[in-house]
């Protein structure tokens, strides 16, 4: 889900489309009642008969022909209709033809079943606003009729889906503005909008008091840097052994009826293939989200289909789609000061490393934008470094904040800013610009295709922010090899794109007796492409000579696998972590109120709860920078000041 908080000269830039919320703002719109008990003939006036067709009843019929040409926008566009809730969507293109073209596909679905159950006996009705209009002889008319329309779809009690084209002028009436507003605030209805980026802008800025009527998803990018990334992928180059995951297998040998459906990440030779298509849809797959525009698809299907798929041809590899979690994070505590101050030397001037113009997307729960410490000079007047904030945990615009409180921390420490206690709380690369990419939601969990689908953003917006360092502070277990595992093929190809990225080891150095172990190193980490950092202890002091390895750091081996013909294991073996850094208690920015904070008060390094307010927290995993005097592979970690 790719949720984008600046505005839409952006999404002109990228030439994409979007599907934003709104209903007042659009040229297009659509209305949905909320899911109640279902009714299996919903009402239906003359006045409704008159104006409108049945898009889901031409999907039934066969007439509109099926197209992946929006397969990912039109994956956003169910989920938002299945999520419901006040804020309302809206496909945003400067095509027409476009905006319709998503919906009718979304109507597609909803008449082959490929949706959630939540629009399971859901029908698209296209209102036609050329009939409509050239009927209608005054504004009053045209809001009678408008008004009629939506009443049926109340009445429907969650069946009627409205799609109406050239809504612009009417939206002005009041007699519409009630009934509509009227139905939103009472939970009756929920509504797509389709709208050009003009006229979102002149919208939104001459009537703001609507913004708690929408939210929105900007979906992938359709412009010569998302070609480009899309090219990066190769689509069968380095998988080995067999291509269904260990895991996957295992469920399969648990469910002899693969009756059993699951949410799997497939990476396939090609996402189009008429014969993959087919495959999936004999098995009853749903396929619920596109990574960008890459082969990967993100595929709930019956563990049943599984087989056919693997032994299709047609696939590199499949593996479920896996929760990600936090996992802390770590930082250099010495040496700032001589980090940021390079001396003259051998002929070369001297030089400030302090990541001006690099750009750091930090992959985490959000950013407390309002923090003094991402101010270009820690005032809270100051313009904010953080030049781009995307959300890609559900269809919500306005959820990129960090209600958990993770994601500020580590962004603190990468790139921190902070006038308090004599800007001793200060990352290295204070003059960094930070991309906050948020693929955990408000309770520090996310999942693998969240993940996926942040990583795809920042390959393909890398030049556009000057992203040279991707920090990974979280991760999921590491059963793939890391030539088959979806997340570190990814990382893969942001390292050959010139970006750094830094992966956290994972917090699994003993288990729950107090015992070392060993081989737990979590993936992305696993990756030989990843800068993997694990925790070492300072004991407080700033000499080296009493630092050890903190107990709760994963080392390695890497314990990822894949299997050969013969059901063998092959180990990937190799040594992780590269690199430590401390890691406990160290002092970073407090996002205010977050849920950390508010469970564990011990973490508040005080009482305070503003914009200038710290905390502290423990980890095995680092923010990093690329300087612009350095290759973008050499990279440094950034410090803060812990208290000791």
């Amino acid at each position: 889900m790719k949720i984008q908080t600046f505005g839409f000269t952006t999404t002109r830039r990228f030439a994409a489309i979007a599907i934003l919320a709104s209903f007042i703002l659009s040229n297009a719109f659509a209305v949905e009642t909320l899911r109640g008990s279902k009714v299996n003939n919903p009402v239906v006036s003359t006045v409704t008969a008159k104006y409108t067709t049945d898009l889901t009843k031409l999907g039934r019929e066969g007439r509109i022909r099926e197209t992946l040409n929006f397969e990912t926008e039109t994956a956003r566009l169910v989920k938002v209709l299945a999520e419901g809730g006040v804020r309302q969507p809206v496909v945003v293109n400067e095509d027409k033809a476009v905006q319709e073209q998503v919906v009718e596909q979304a109507a597609l679905r909803i008449a082959k079943g490929n949706t959630p159950a939540a629009l399971a006996n859901g029908s698209i009705l296209k209102i036609e606003t050329d009939s409509l209009f050239s009927n209608a002889r005054t504004k009053e008319d045209i809001a009678s009729i408008v008004n009629t329309i939506v009443a049926d779809a109340a009445a429907s009690k969650g069946q009627t889906i409205l799609f109406v084209n050239e809504l612009t002028n009417l939206v002005g009436s009041d007699a519409v503005n009630n009934t509509l507003f009227s139905a939103i605030a009472e939970g009756k209805l929920v509504m797509i909008g389709g709208s050009s980026a003009a006229a979102y802008d002149e919208r939104n800025e001459s009537q703001p008091e609507i913004a708690a009527y929408f939210a929105g998803i900007l979906v992938a990018e359709r412009d010569a840097n998302g070609a480009m990334a899309g090219n990066v992928e190769q689509n069968d180059s380095g998988y080995r052994g067999d291509n269904v995951s260990p895991d996957l297998r295992e469920m399969m040998a648990n469910d002899p009826s693969g009756n059993t459906r699951v949410d799997t990440i497939i990476q396939a030779k090609d996402a189009d293939s008429a014969v993959l298509r087919s495959l999936l849809a004999s098995g009853q797959a749903s396929v619920s989200d596109r990574i960008g525009n890459s082969d990967t698809l993100v595929v709930n299907l019956p563990l049943s289909a599984v087989s056919a798929l693997s032994t299709s041809g047609t696939i590199n590899y499949v593996s479920p789609d896996r929760p990600t979690t936090i996992t802390g994070h770590v930082e250099d505590t010495t040496g700032a000061a001589l980090m940021r101050s390079q001396p003259a030397l051998n002929g070369r001037s001297s030089y400030t490393l302090d990541g001006d113009g690099i750009g750091i997307a930090v992959v985490d729960s959000g950013i407390y934008t309002s923090h003094k410490g991402f101010k270009e000079n820690g005032n809270s007047d100051d313009n904010s470094r953080i030049v781009a904030n995307v959300n890609f945990t559900n269809s919500n615009l306005s959820d990129t904040a960090d209600l958990y409180g993770h994601g500020s921390h580590v962004a603190g420490l990468a790139a921190g800013n902070s006038n308090a206690n004599s800007g001793n709380y200060r990352g290295v690369a204070k003059k960094a610009n930070v991309i906050s990419v948020k693929v955990l939601n408000n309770e520090g969990v996310g999942n693998t295709s969240w993940l996926l689908n942040g990583l795809q953003w920042i390959i393909n917006n890398r030049a556009a922010y000057n992203i040279r360092v991707v920090n990974l502070s979280l991760g999921t277990t590491a059963v793939d090899t890391y030539t088959n595992d979806p997340i570190c093929v990814k990382v893969k190809q942001l390292a050959e794109a010139g970006v750094v990225v830094i992966a956290a080891a994972g917090n699994l150095g003993k288990n729950s007796l107090g015992q070392k172990m060993y081989g737990q190193i979590h993936s992305p980490g696993n990756s030989p492409y990843a800068i993997t950092v694990g925790a070492s202890n300072s004991l407080g002091t700033a000499a080296r000579n009493d630092d050890g390895m903190a107990s709760y750091s994963s080392q390695g081996p890497t314990r990822s696998y894949y299997r050969t013909s013969t059901g063998t294991a092959v180990y990937d073996n190799l040594i992780k972590p590269d690199i430590v850094a401390p890691g406990n208690r160290l002092v970073s920015y407090k996002a205010a109120n977050n849920r950390m904070s508010i469970n564990n008060p011990a973490l508040n390094l005080d009482s305070t709860n503003g914009s200038d307010s710290m905390m502290y927290m423990s980890g095995t995993s680092m923010s990093a920078r690329s300087w612009p005097e350095r290759p973008p592979y050499c990279s440094r970690s950034t410090q803060t000041s812990p208290r000791t």
